[in-house]
């Protein structure tokens, strides 16, 4: 764990997820809950942050800021990590079904919305299981500005040039 404070920031978990809390109502109370939103990756392993029991953190967390009518609520799946390229299943304890049980019990149109290594078959897999999550597509979709099109026509997709990703010029970008 990286939060070592003991002051109203550090420490329970009630504690832990108020600042974040905070920044999320302030943010709806500029712009409008139905136009904020959140992303969370309670299975990241970046920088050897992953928690021990993640969902004891993250499922307050978004019981919490589902309070509000939110745009949506972004979760990363488990087999993701940083740079890595796996496509992999996660584990059962990877899960985000407790998150997304917390959405839909919002009982409003707050929308969840994974992300996570999805490719063109596992994405129509993943919709017939869940209907009503929305999914994301990154590094594929730089490769593919149709990918959309590409799925929904069962035609292949680019392999993207991860030398081409942020690199600090117009490669990959504009060409």
């Amino acid at each position: 764990m990286s939060n070592h404070r003991t002051d109203q920031y550090g420490g329970s978990v009630e504690n832990r997820i108020r600042f974040p809390l905070r920044v999320i109502q302030a943010v709806a109370g500029a712009i409008g809950a139905d136009r904020t939103a959140f992303r969370v990756s309670p299975y990241s392993t970046f920088q050897g942050m992953k928690m021990a029991k993640p969902l004891d953190t993250f499922v307050p967390y978004v019981t919490e800021a589902v309070k509000l009518p939110l745009a949506y609520v972004h979760a990363v799946e488990g087999r993701i990590s940083g740079a890595s390229d796996s496509t992999d299943g996660q584990s059962d304890d990877e899960s985000l079904a407790p998150l997304r049980d917390v959405v839909k019990a919002a009982g409003h149109n707050t929308r969840f919305l994974v992300a996570g290594g999805y490719t063109a078959q596992s994405v129509l897999k993943h919709a017939e299981q869940f209907p009503d999550d929305l999914v994301a597509f990154g590094r594929l979709f730089i490769a593919n500005p149709d990918l959309v099109d590409r799925i929904a026509h069962g035609w292949s997709v680019n392999k993207y040039d991860r030398s081409t990703f942020y690199g600090g010029d117009s490669k990959g970008y504009t060409e």
